[in-house]
């Protein structure tokens, strides 16, 4: 009984890492579909940092907001005591990401 048990559990902690994945990839997909958007140039999602900045004609890439948001994620939750629990997961793949991009172009 206790075998059967532990299979039962292994199967239910490997289908819940199965979900998890899948939402993953769910949101994943999700944001190179509106990345890759329609085609014709107008605005492909309610991103104000992008969509505002073309409006008032500035021209900027994924890599400038992304420092931007890292910088206040540190700037922010810095202080805070170490004991409490912070997002991890998504600055470290955006920090990741950051290392493939194009280093912002200076002014």
């Amino acid at each position: 009984m206790p075998a059967r048990r532990r299979r039962r559990q292994a199967v239910a902690i490997a289908l819940s890492a199965v979900q998890i994945a899948a939402v993953w990839a769910l949101f994943a997909w999700g944001r190179l579909g509106i990345e890759r958007g329609p085609g014709d140039g107008s605005a492909r999602d309610a991103n104000f940092t992008v969509t505002g900045a073309k409006s008032l004609g500035m021209n900027i890439g994924v890599a400038q907001p992304m420092d931007i948001r890292l910088f206040e994620n540190d700037r922010w939750l810095g202080g805070d005591d170490v004991r409490l629990p912070r997002a991890r997961f998504a600055p470290a793949m955006a920090r990741l990401a950051r290392r493939f991009m194009p280093a912002p172009a200076a002014r």
